[in-house]
């Protein structure tokens, strides 16, 4: 049976919860194995906006079962009260169709403590995180003192919040109130404790599996804008990791990337754009991020990382969102290459230092104008939808297979099912 890995291939926001909510009607399980609440998907259900942090999207068709990967870090506070929003809009969680696994390390105050003070340190060279803790977390697990869900019930959690309070110096949290919080979640917690690892291998051959990414490519500790990335890897080798599984098991890999460019935070972005551009984009595709509500820096789409990101991740597929925002422009542009120094170049890593100095060269299009949205078939698409997904097809050399024109589940088109193609 498939296991997809849906993945984004931008800095993120690229509408991954949605594609997710669509792919998950065909799967039984869906797994999400990276990141914290610094990762917000949304996706809308009866005209609902419903934002999803920490539990997969899957959450929102019944009879599924999701699972949280041990590569994850989750402030239980905050997973807990997802986990009462969705019941109280009448979503079952419940240990029957969640299961979590112990090895998750725990954000704590101490974690976002530190955050604070390491921005603060860094002034204008800040990286623009969420301030959720998430970075410090990963750092003390690489440090080999992190808490994880297994040690909640260590006889010696508050002696092991002290150690980490003395390594980052810090004397200002009272860790036997911290080891009373983390202790005070065992009871509701517990029942949902399990390795996913061992329930997606006995599932291999029988159940469609569908894992979400969360964050994009262009964010990967490894692979990103370092230092401007998140603390964990989004590309397909963070699946493998996180969840102990073959990785020839992966039968196809999603990538999800967005019709434009945006980005949240500090680092390079060779397309942003500034003056109308930008207010057209953010007013129409409403570029707010959904954990923090800050503006997003926006600009015009990225073939040079585009390609990049499907490469690294060796993508099967691309899913395109939002393509319904350049509605209504008289002309659009897409950067097909940069020129740096005089040369041109097809492809530069986002790792590479001199990204910040490439121009972009670009590619300008003629606008269209949607006139449906809805309960659409991939023959029924507009012209020039069509003539841009053919460009991206081309220059990026592989198949568009989704487009999403709005925020509802009526809006996506597909081309074919991909659970009846792996």
């Amino acid at each position: 049976m498939p296991l997809i890995a849906l993945l984004g291939l931008q800095w993120g926001d690229e509408g991954k919860g949605k594609i997710c909510d669509i792919l998950s009607e065909g799967a039984d399980i869906i797994v999400r194995h990276i990141g914290g609440n610094n990762a917000g998907h949304t996706v809308v259900i009866n005209d609902r906006k419903l934002v999803l942090r920490i539990i997969p999207a899957g959450i929102l068709r019944p009879g599924k079962l999701c699972l949280l990967g041990g590569g994850m870090v989750v402030d239980l506070n905050r997973f807990y009260e997802e986990i009462e929003f969705l019941r109280s809009l009448g979503y079952e969680v419940s240990p029957n169709n969640l299961k979590i696994s112990p090895r998750i390390h725990v954000i704590t105050p101490i974690q976002k403590e530190l955050e604070r003070r390491i921005e603060d340190v860094l002034g204008n060279g800040a990286i623009g995180t969420t301030m959720r803790g998430i970075g410090p977390t990963y750092a003390d697990k690489a440090l080999r003192v992190g808490i994880r869900i297994g040690d909640l019930l260590d006889s010696d959690l508050e002696r092991r919040l002290k150690v980490v309070c003395d390594i980052h110096k810090i004397e200002n949290i009272d860790v036997s109130e911290v080891a009373d919080t983390l202790k005070s979640h065992i009871g509701w917690l517990e029942p949902f404790v399990e390795e996913p690892a061992s329930i997606i291998r006995s599932n291999l051959n029988t159940a469609n599996i569908l894992l979400e990414g969360a964050h994009g490519s262009l964010l990967d500790l490894e692979w990103g804008t370092y230092p401007f990335v998140t603390s964990s890897n989004t590309t397909v080798g963070g699946v493998v990791t996180s969840l102990g599984i073959d990785p020839r098991c992966i039968s196809k890999t999603i990538g999800v990337f967005k019709a434009y460019q945006t980005r949240v935070g500090n680092g390079p972005f060779p397309t942003e754009q500034s003056g109308e551009v930008v207010e057209y984009l953010r007013k129409r595709g409403n570029e707010y991020g959904s954990t923090t509500g800050r503006p997003r820096r926006c600009g015009w789409l990225d073939l040079s990382l585009l390609r990049f990101a499907a490469k690294i991740n060796s993508v099967d597929y691309l899913v395109v969102t939002k393509v319904d925002v350049l509605s209504g422009l008289s002309r659009y542009y897409i950067s097909d290459k940069y020129v740096l120094n005089g040369s041109e170049l097809k492809e530069i890593e986002p790792y590479n230092m001199h990204i910040g100095n490439v121009v972009p060269n670009y590619m300008e299009f003629q606008g269209f104008n949607l006139e449906k949205t809805s309960n659409l078939e991939w023959k029924d698409l507009d012209k020039g939808v069509l003539k841009y997904i053919e460009y991206i097809e081309k220059e990026v050399g592989t198949e568009v297979i989704g487009v999403s024109l709005g925020t509802t589940r009526s809006s996506y088109v597909s081309k074919f099912s991909v659970w009846e193609h792996s």
